[in-house]
Formats: C-alpha cells, sequence, structure tokens
C-alpha cells in the first residue's frame, strides 16, 4: 500500500486577506506523523499576508448581528461566481460552501462560471456577469496582469467585487474590490513539511512539484516548505520540478522520479497535483511519502 500523507486545508473568511486551516490524512508511512493535532503541530497563528504585504484577519472577526442578517436577507441580494476551473473537488466544495451560505441569507447566485484556465474565458465570464447586474461577484481570478481591466470594471459598474486566493495587478481596495480571502498558503505549507519531515532520514532527498507559474497561493504553499525545511531540516535537500498545465503533472512528475531516483519524499502543491503525482509513483512501483495542500474528494 502506497506511503500517503494527504494534508487537507480548506479556508474561508474576510479582510485583505483572511485564513484558516483545517487538516486531514491519508495513510501514513512508518515512522511519520500519524495525527494532526493543530494545537502541539505547526504555527500558532497566521504565518502568511496578502500579495501586497496586508494584514491577515481570523475568520472568526467576521461576524453578523441579526439585524444585520435581517437587512442582507430583506435587501434580495444577487450574487455572480467566477472561477478559475470547476473541474476540481476543491472549486465544487468552494462554490458549494459559497453558494449553501449565501442561501442562509437570502442571497441568490446568479449563476457560476468556469474559465477552465483560458484568461480569455474569464475575461467573457466576467463581461458576461456584469450585464446581468449582480449585486456582488466572488471570483478567483486565472491570470493577475490581463484580467485585470476586466476586473476594474466591476467596481466601475457599482458591483461589489471579492477576490478568491490573489488579487489582480493595479486593483486597490476598497475602490476596486472589497476583500480578497484565502487560506494561510504559507503556513499551510509548513504544516506540509513537518509531517513530510517526520518521515525523511537525515540527508534524504525531497521532491518539490510546483506550479511554475506565478500565483500568490500556491507561491505561499511552496515557500512555506522551502523555508521550513531550510530553517528546521537544514540537512534534507530540496529537488524541484515546475509545470504550468496540471493535465500533464503525471507525465511531468514521473519524469521527475526516474530522474531523480534519490528523491524519498514528494511535496504537491495542490491535491489533484498530488494524486497524479501518486498515479506515476504506482506506475512506476515508487513507495514514499507525498504531502499537500487541499483535500480533494479522493483524497
Amino acid at each position: 500500500m502506497t506511503k500517503l500523507a494527504i494534508l487537507g486545508s480548506i479556508g474561508i473568511a474576510v479582510s485583505a486577506i483572511a485564513l484558516s486551516t483545517s487538516i486531514g490524512f491519508a495513510q501514513t508511512a512508518e515512522g511519520c506523523v500519524t495525527s494532526v493535532d493543530l494545537a502541539t503541530l505547526g504555527p500558532k497563528g497566521i504565518v502568511g499576508q496578502g500579495p501586497h504585504g496586508e494584514k491577515a484577519a481570523s475568520p472568526d472577526e467576521l461576524k453578523l448581528t441579526d439585524e444585520e442578517a435581517a437587512k442582507v436577507k430583506a435587501g434580495k441580494f444577487k450574487v455572480g461566481i467566477s472561477m478559475q476551473t470547476v473541474n476540481l473537488d476543491w472549486s465544487q466544495l468552494q462554490v458549494q460552501g459559497i453558494s449553501e451560505t449565501l442561501a442562509k441569507y437570502g442571497v441568490t447566485v446568479t449563476g457560476v462560471a468556469s474559465a477552465e484556465y483560458q484568461v480569455d474565458k474569464q475575461i467573457a465570464d466576467i463581461e458576461n456577469t456584469i450585464q446581468q447586474h449582480p449585486d456582488g461577484i466572488i471570483s478567483i481570478p486565472v491570470d493577475f496582469t490581463a484580467t485585470a481591466p476586466t476586473y476594474k470594471k466591476v467596481g466601475e459598474a457599482g458591483i461589489k467585487l471579492v477576490f478568491m486566493d490573489s488579487i489582480p495587478v493595479g486593483l486597490e481596495s476598497p475602490k476596486d474590490f472589497a476583500s480578497m480571502i484565502s487560506a494561510d498558503s504559507q503556513g499551510n505549507g509548513q504544516i506540509a513539511a513537518t509531517i513530510l519531515a517526520s518521515c525523511m532520514p537525515k540527508g534524504g532527498t525531497i521532491g518539490l512539484v510546483n506550479f511554475g507559474v506565478d500565483y500568490f497561493s500556491t507561491n505561499e504553499r511552496t515557500k512555506g516548505v522551502s523555508e521550513w525545511m531550510k530553517k528546521n531540516r537544514p540537512d534534507i535537500v530540496m529537488k524541484q520540478v515546475d509545470f504550468t498545465d496540471p493535465s500533464k503533472v503525471s507525465q511531468i512528475a514521473g519524469d521527475f522520479l526516474t530522474g531523480n531516483p534519490d528523491v524519498k519524499g514528494v511535496f504537491a502543491v495542490w491535491d489533484q497535483p498530488a494524486l497524479d503525482t501518486l498515479s506515476s509513483m504506482r506506475a512506476q512501483g515508487i513507495d514514499i511519502p507525498i504531502t499537500t495542500v487541499d483535500l480533494g474528494l479522493q483524497s
């Protein structure tokens, strides 16, 4: 049976960047951490900051009074959702959580658009959603630069905008958007590193299966792993392989593992690349621990 340690982390809150953490485990290699207690493992508070150094706030700070909740319900507001993709368990769970929470306050979801990582499609999705005249739009950007002018049109149309995981270039709060919501990706990376390090012998080598696109949340995860290892396990050697097309991870990770037989543990930047890396490992008969951030339905 493959020695697989999956670290799950899904967070939603509010502020310039809002962060929370939850942990899940599958199987763990003999000698690895076998249970997780956030009271004793990982950072004791929020580690990461926003894309521009914004101070993070806990989701516990977000509370609506009964009077405020009643006003929201009376407003009969409408919200559109524009995702980078819906073909991930993580994305589907985010949409489910958003939709269920909005429904509790009588807010209608006008539609869910899926850009499938295509910049042109997301631009069209945002334009179309603006034309529906919702009161708000919740979106996770595919690209930080090309989409920025279109996202600016949201605020100009008098529509409230909330980002997930990153902020396009040049947009400012509160003029252009209301908030950016994210998990503490850097903190979660530290937890993934802690777990993976517990499986590694002194002087061992780990592989980092990294998203080779300048994307805030994934950058923070790999940064969290790398910095934690350098500080706490400087004996561990780190090798990194990047992918830009998520559909090609299995081949890229497989080639990486073939070319680096000394790798005895892996961090993959989110759950689907971790599962694709695991498939490559199984195909090659490789039995090593792997950690990741995000917890999908298959993890």
